[in-house]
């Protein structure tokens, strides 16, 4: 799956060093991961091979031009009865607000509906976390659920919300991939 500038792709072994400093950012930490400790490299493989376990996909997210990975995207929590998935997606701060992350959405989402007969697809967001949440209402997201005093963090309880996108979503997700598929895009 790729577009003019990125592609995603499976992780590999030379993608460990930079997920295990993303997993240790306090970026990752505060907005991504249930977890707000720092492991050790060893326990991030430990862990990385834990979660890859649960993750029905999961990539990395590259930037063709610099060969870097710039995110991270992956579904869990696939639901074969009620037909639904939980998708994270995490986008290194440099590469953020640069269109990166709806289009890795979009082509990940697209992805997801055409090879598993999936209803809707969840997205949780820490309520603190203004950047994601503003995204995902800005892209349409139907807001499902609150989840009241969810996470501690820094020493406070937080709200966890949950939106979902459905299947009916799809031809607006395609158009964004076609959209940034063409000659004309920048990305």
């Amino acid at each position: 799956m790729e577009t003019k500038k990125i592609i995603l792709r499976p992780p590999e072994s030379k993608d460990y060093f930079e997920l295990f400093k993303w997993r240790n950012s306090l970026k990752f930490r505060s907005f991504f991961h249930y977890s707000t400790e720092k492991i050790s490299y060893d326990g991030f493989l430990k862990e990385f091979a834990r979660n890859t376990k649960t993750r029905q996909c999961q990539f990395v997210i590259e930037h063709k031009m610099t060969n870097t990975i710039i995110g991270i995207i992956f579904s869990h929590t696939f639901s074969v009865v009620n037909r639904y998935c939980f998708i994270n997606l995490y986008i290194d701060a440099p590469f953020e607000l640069k269109g990166y992350g709806i289009v890795s959405f979009s082509l990940f989402f697209c992805h997801l509906f055409d090879s598993y007969p999936l209803h809707k697809i969840y997205f949780e967001v820490f309520e603190y976390n203004k950047l994601s949440l503003s995204t995902l209402l800005t892209a349409g997201f139907a807001l499902e659920g609150r989840f009241k005093e969810h996470k501690f963090y820094n020493g406070t309880r937080h709200n966890v919300l949950r939106f979902a996108a459905y299947r009916d979503n799809l031809p607006r997700f395609r158009n964004i991939v076609t959209r940034f598929q063409s000659k004309k895009s920048t990305l």
